[in-house]
């Protein structure tokens, strides 16, 4: 507080970030926030501006994610508030027909990601934000990994922090895919020892990681500013694609990539093939086809920072073929693919801005199918898969916080 006529400024309480002040009507309290954190703070001083006794907290009505503002306090002792709703995404699965989506997993506070499928069709992998914040000198939340029973249930951690290497997921790009024996999960991930203060984000590489905890194993070594991220297994198990994102210099977001190439390398390790270059534009959501012919993506084009295409690779010729257009409000991050156990049709979910859709396109003639999914109360619908038996799919549903 200052005198109105202007002097010297006294503290009343020391905050991270105070803001939104607010004078009780007979002026001996103030009101304020401290960061945006579900509760306001109150401090009392005397007539001569000095503080009487430490600051009291009050917590948020239930449900509720920060104080945006204090509104202001009225003649009655009420104050006003302005609250957003807390956040929450859920794993819901869903009939590949349509029908009504079953939720399984539900994780308020939280945006879980990327679902994925056990070969048995008994379990569901996914990305989930750590116990902890964020690690020091890391601009963004960092994932682990977590499963969940296809049926329901409480989830439970992937042992992750395997030979001391303390291997950490990116939110978006991790990919991680259970291999067909079902004993390893590959993913693009990235340990302390990966960040480099040049660039914006650490340099990922793929590792594959034992799921009954065993430990953990390194695929991919080349030295460089690279992000290697979307890793997929072949069929077989002995190969594995990813895509590998050149990163020029600088601490600026979103990541200045400057290319993104797609590799295969050998599931045991050792040097990565070139399957195809794509210079300038952004690749995401690589899956390989079930019976190993084909790799699809997700490349975004120039002209529309929204536009992304799905792409075929044929993994023999090299060949690509160029099919639906998916148009993203959200962002290329959010959207995936996931082919069916036939390999004849390919599914993909996305947000035209007033939608939240998964549809299925079949290849032999490019018609696409709207799959619906009887929610309609989600503000998003992110990433897929496709169930090994062929008959449903599983998928991330959230809510954004509402004021």
């Amino acid at each position: 507080i200052v005198p109105s006529e202007g002097g010297t400024p006294q503290l009343l309480a020391n905050a991270i970030k105070a803001t939104s002040p607010v004078w009780s009507p007979n002026g001996d309290m103030i009101a304020y926030i401290d960061e945006e954190k579900p509760r306001m703070s109150i401090v009392r001083i005397d007539q001569k501006g000095q503080v009487v006794g430490n600051p009291v907290s009050i917590e948020g009505p239930e449900g509720t994610s920060f104080i945006k503002m204090i509104a202001g306090w009225t003649p009655d002792n009420k104050i006003g508030l302005l609250l957003v709703t807390e956040q929450e995404s859920a794993i819901y699965t869903l009939p590949v027909g349509g029908g009504q989506a079953a939720m399984i997993q539900r994780t308020p506070g939280a945006f879980i990601s990327q679902p994925r499928w056990s070969p048995d069709g008994e379990q569901v992998f996914y990305s989930t934000p750590p116990d902890e914040v964020n690690l020091e000198g890391v601009p963004f939340t960092w994932r682990t990994l977590a499963s969940v029973p296809a049926s329901g249930g409480n989830g439970k951690p992937v042992p992750t922090d395997l030979n001391d290497k303390n291997i950490r997921l990116f939110q978006f790009g991790g990919g991680h895919r259970v291999s067909p024996d079902g004993k390893t999960m590959v993913a693009g991930v990235w340990t302390p020892e990966d960040l480099n203060p040049e660039y914006y984000f650490p340099l990922s590489r793929i590792w594959k990681i034992a799921l009954d905890g065993t430990g953990s194993t390194q695929i991919t070594k080349t030295k460089g500013p690279f992000l290697d991220t979307d890793p997929c297994w072949s069929s077989d198990g002995k190969k594995i694609a990813f895509i590998r994102h050149r990163l020029n210099k600088g601490k600026t977001n979103p990541i200045p990539i400057a290319d993104a190439d797609i590799y295969m390398v050998n599931s045991a390790g050792g040097e990565a093939e070139l399957l195809d270059s794509v210079p300038g534009k952004s690749i995401q959501s690589l899956v390989w086809s079930a019976d190993g012919k084909m790799l699809a993506c997700l490349v975004k084009q120039e002209e529309s920072p929204i536009n992304k295409y799905i792409f075929i690779i044929n993994i023999k010729t090299r060949e690509k073929s160029k099919f639906y257009k998916v148009e993203d409000d959200f962002g290329i991050i959010h959207t995936e693919l996931a082919w069916s156990p036939d390999n004849k049709r390919i599914a993909f979910n996305f947000d035209d801005g007033a939608n939240r859709r998964i549809k299925v396109m079949t290849l032999s003639d490019g018609s696409i199918e709207e799959v619906k999914t009887g929610l309609t109360d989600l503000d998003r619908i992110s990433h897929l898969d496709w169930s090994p038996d062929g008959k449903r799919f599983v998928f991330i549903g959230s809510k954004v916080g509402k004021r």
